[in-house]
C-alpha cells in the first residue's frame, strides 16, 4: 500500500524583539505535494520579505517582518494516518533567510504514529557545539539557551552499543534510542536546573546581537550546571569563559539558588581543576565549598520529604 505525504509550509516568528524569552507563533503558508514545492514557495516569500525590509529601511522603519522572523519549517506528514504531533514523518527548517538549518527523518509514513530507533547522526551534521548561545524555539516561545550536550552522534552510538551489549539481559534491542533523542542539552535562565532537550531542528542562531549581559548571565548558567553536573566542558570553553568580567560572581550566585532548591546533590568530583581555570579566589573557592555542603543538607531534606 502507498502511503501519501503532503508538506505543510510555516513560518516561525517571534512576537516582540526583545530577549532572552518571546512568544512565538507560525504562519501557515500552504500545503504542497513535494518539498521542491513547499521551497520554492518558501523563497518567494522571504524574496518578498527582503523587498519589504529594503523599503522600510528607506523610509526609517524598523518595523517590518524579517525583523522577527526566526525562519520556516515544512513538515512532511501522512495522508489520513495519525501521527506524532509534534514532529511528522520528517522535518526540515531554514533560517529566516531561507537557507537550510536543520532536517529530520522521525519515522516512516506507514509507521507515523511511531518513532524509528536511532542510531545517531554524523558529527558533520550537528549545527552547533557546546557552549553556542542559541534560539530555541519550543511550546510557543524563543527563548535564548547555552548549549550544554550535543545530539548522540554515530561515533557515540557505538560507544553506547559496546555498553549495551555488556548489558544484555536488560536490552532487548539494538539502540535504547529513538528519533526523539535526535535532540540537544540546554540551559535557558532562570533560578534553579532550567535544563531542556530542545528538538535539533527547532534550534536556531539567534536572529540579532545578544547583548553582554545575556551572554555572561548564559555562560554563567552552563558553568554554575557544570559544577554540579560535570558536562564535560573543554579547557579551551571554560577559559574562554572565564575571562568575562564578572562571571564568578554570577556562576556563584547561579549555583547558590539551585543549592536551596535542592536541585543538586554535591558538587562534582573534578570542580578543583575548574576552580583553577576559573581563577576563583580563596574567598570564592571558600563560598563555593559552602554552597557545596549546604547542597548536599537540602538534597537530604528533600528525599525526606518525597
Amino acid at each position: 500500500m502507498t502511503h501519501k505525504t503532503i508538506f505543510e509550509l510555516k513560518q516561525i516568528y517571534a512576537w516582540t524583539n526583545r530577549y532572552p524569552s518571546r512568544k512565538a507563533h507560525d504562519n501557515n503558508y500552504g500545503l504542497f505535494t513535494t518539498l521542491e514545492k513547499a521551497e520554492n514557495a518558501m523563497k518567494g516569500i522571504v524574496a518578498e520579505a527582503l523587498k519589504e525590509k529594503a523599503e522600510a529601511e528607506k523610509e526609517g522603519e524598523k518595523d517590518y517582518d524579517l525583523a522577527t522572523t526566526i525562519g520556516y519549517s515544512i513538515r512532511e506528514l501522512a495522508l489520513n494516518e495519525p501521527f506524532i504531533p509534534w514532529n511528522g514523518i520528517s522535518i526540515h527548517t531554514y533560517t529566516r533567510m531561507g537557507e537550510p538549518n536543520d532536517d529530520f527523518v522521525y519515522t516512516t509514513p506507514d509507521k507515523s504514529s511511531d518513532l524509528l530507533p536511532f542510531y545517531g547522526v554524523p558529527e558533520e551534521k550537528i549545527k552547533f557545539q557546546i557552549g553556542d548561545i542559541v534560539e530555541v524555539v519550543d511550546y510557543g516561545y524563543a527563548s535564548l539557551e547555552i548549549i550544554a550536550a550535543l545530539p548522540p552522534s554515530t561515533k557515540k552510538y557505538e560507544i553506547c552499543k559496546k555498553r549495551w551489549e555488556q548489558d544484555e539481559p536488560r536490552c532487548k534491542r539494538d539502540t535504547y534510542w529513538d528519533t526523539s533523542d535526535y535532540c540537544y542539552l540546554t540551559y535557558s535562565l532562570g533560578n534553579g536546573d532550567t535544563h531542556s532537550h530542545p528538538e535539533a531542528p527547532f534550534v536556531f542562531a539567534p536572529i540579532k546581537d545578544v547583548p553582554v549581559k545575556l551572554r555572561r548571565k548564559l555562560y554563567a548558567k552552563l558553568m554554575s550546571m557544570h559544577l554540579a553536573y560535570n558536562h564535560r566542558l573543554s579547557i579551551p570553553l571554560m577559559e574562554k569563559i572565564a575571562q568575562e568580567p564578572g562571571i564568578n560572581k554570577e556562576i556563584l550566585d547561579d549555583l547558590d539558588k539551585v543549592a536551596d532548591m535542592g536541585y543538586m546533590d554535591k558538587l562534582h568530583e573534578h570542580v578543583a581543576g575548574d576552580v583553577r581555570i576559573l581563577q576563583f579566589t580563596d574567598e570564592q573557592a571558600r563560598r563555593l565549598q559552602e554552597i557545596g555542603e549546604k547542597a548536599e543538607r537540602n538534597w537530604i531534606e528533600r528525599l525526606k520529604q518525597s
